[in-house]
């Protein structure tokens, strides 16, 4: 009962500490999909996440059931952030000023999603 009162109180559901649910909510979740095409292409990509000093490094099997998969990471971390992803054989995808907000009691999560476009003769770097 006090419980369901403390999750009304402080607008959060769950059964966690002041109402909260207990677990660690992803500051930024990665969809990563071909620019042309539009399908997933997570498999044997990887995704970085920095602020600062901060650096968190996400690299996705490279197993075809990895292709639907979205990169999360920034677990709970408030901040402003640069997101990279790359995959052999596209183009580096980088975006600045990524911010993760408050949502009371966990991060709000930022959705992206990466569109990759794929290398051609002229974007291989010599």
């Amino acid at each position: 009962m006090l419980a369901a009162a403390l999750a009304g109180v402080s607008g959060c559901s769950g059964f966690g500490i002041g109402g909260c649910k207990t677990y660690a909510a992803p500051g930024l979740s990665i969809a990563i999909v071909d620019a042309t095409s539009g399908k997933p292409i997570a498999s044997n990509a990887t995704v970085q996440i920095s602020e600062g000093s901060f650096v968190e490094t996400l690299t996705i099997p490279g197993d075809t059931a990895n292709d639907g998969f979205h990169a999360s990471g920034a677990h709970e971390r408030i901040g402003t952030y640069t997101v990279r992803v790359t995959k052999p054989g596209y183009v580096t995808w980088v975006r600045d000023d990524v911010r993760v907000q408050s949502g009371g009691c966990h991060v709000r999560t930022t959705e992206l999603t990466a569109s990759l476009q794929r290398q051609t003769q002229s974007t291989v770097a010599p």
